[in-house]
């Protein structure tokens, strides 16, 4: 019995962060990586964010000072959120997103 080995761990082989990362396209965690990344890419492809850079600009064209300009913009984000909250806990998560992403896509046809 050596003291060394009393207070070592299990020696694990160590992964590497490319072989780590490659790990969650497998076994039990593909699908929801999947979904994740797919998730990712609906959010940025939507165009939210530059509606949300241009929407000030928008205002402004119309007369709106800066103040009001920013209630116009955050508030309705601040409220969504909450709303989303409140609906994620009432109708689930799946409901929710086929919902907002009709909505979603309803909105900038429209836009």
């Amino acid at each position: 019995f050596k003291k060394d080995n009393v207070n070592r761990k299990k020696d694990k082989p160590e992964v590497g962060v490319l072989e780590g990362a490659l790990q969650l396209f497998k076994g039990k965690s593909a699908k929801a990586t999947r979904i994740s990344i797919g998730l990712c890419f609906l959010a940025a492809a939507s165009g939210n964010v530059s509606i949300l850079y241009y929407s000030s600009e928008v205002f402004q064209d119309l007369g709106l000072n800066e103040g009001l300009i920013i209630s116009a913009v955050a508030l309705p984000n601040i409220f969504g959120a909450f709303l989303a909250l409140y609906l994620l806990d009432v109708w689930g998560r799946k409901p929710l997103l086929q919902f907002s992403f009709g909505t979603m896509a309803v909105s900038l046809g429209l836009l």
